[in-house]
């Protein structure tokens, strides 16, 4: 009697079809990972520049509606004192060095509109008799300057009648260039 080989197995064949359908779905999944890493991460970014650009809208608006404030002080103690909001605003000269702009108020729009400066009483200090509540460093501003958006920080107003504009003083960006770039900003 002929001992008749009973052992089953796969060929070279059968495993060499195995491992390149493997190597395919492999390759498939791997694709598909990155595309996916690729739009979470694009998704990531885009919702980081949205709450950049919504926080930073918030702030400028926030601070500018607060041009003119004269401080909770300065009208308790002089309650008859002239409300800078109940005038004409173009009959005012409020912001020292701005002598020359057409319309003299707290707040001005100057260089086609993508800057704004303005000055408010930002610690409530008053002195009875005091000619204006706006001390030297309570000026600000916001300006789009190379596709960021910037913070004036320090007005460099050495003396009383040095000229405040967009052009000096110390400017901080509010934005970061990785995230966005801002390509227009206009005040009204």
């Amino acid at each position: 009697m002929m001992a008749v080989n009973s052992q089953k197995g796969f060929t070279l064949v059968e495993l060499m079809i195995g491992m390149a359908i493997s190597l395919i779905i492999m390759a498939g999944a791997v694709y598909v990972f990155v595309n996916i890493t690729q739009v979470s991460l694009y998704e990531i970014r885009s919702a980081r520049a949205m709450d950049q650009a919504r926080d930073v809208m918030q702030l400028m608006a926030r601070d500018i509606r607060r041009a003119g404030y004269q401080g909770h002080q300065a009208r308790r103690d002089d309650p008859d004192g002239v409300n800078v909001h109940d005038l004409d605003q173009t009959s005012l000269n409020l912001i020292p060095g701005m002598e020359n702009v057409a319309t003299h108020s707290y707040i001005q729009v100057l260089e086609s509109n993508s800057c704004v400066l303005y000055s408010y009483n930002l610690d409530d200090s008053w002195e009875e008799g005091a000619q204006d509540v706006i001390n030297d460093d309570e000026f600000f501003g916001f300006k789009l300057e190379s596709g960021a958006l910037k913070t004036l920080i320090d007005a460099n107003r050495d003396n009383p009648g040095d000229e405040f504009g967009c052009t000096t003083g110390r400017w901080e960006s509010l934005t970061h260039e990785d995230v966005f770039d801002v390509t227009n900003l206009t005040f009204t």
